[in-house]
């Protein structure tokens, strides 16, 4: 599995768009893929086997990494 692929690390990186949302392509059956924000940092779209897209948004709180939501 390529690093962001399940939607929690490093992945590829662009500017999110109306666009460029709409470009992801659906991952194989039971995978996840993720587009960062070159912009906004920890903003990003996840989208699922299903072409579910969901936009997230990485944190710290403290200093410490908060869990994925």
């Amino acid at each position: 599995m390529a690093r962001g692929d399940d939607g929690r690390g490093p992945g590829p990186v662009g500017r999110i768009g109306k666009t460029a949302v709409e470009a992801i392509p659906r991952p194989p059956a039971g995978r996840r893929t993720a587009l960062w924000d070159a912009e906004i940092k920890g903003f990003g779209v996840r989208v699922t086997s299903n072409g579910v897209r969901t936009y997230m948004l990485r944190y710290r709180m403290g200093g410490r990494e908060v869990p994925q939501r």
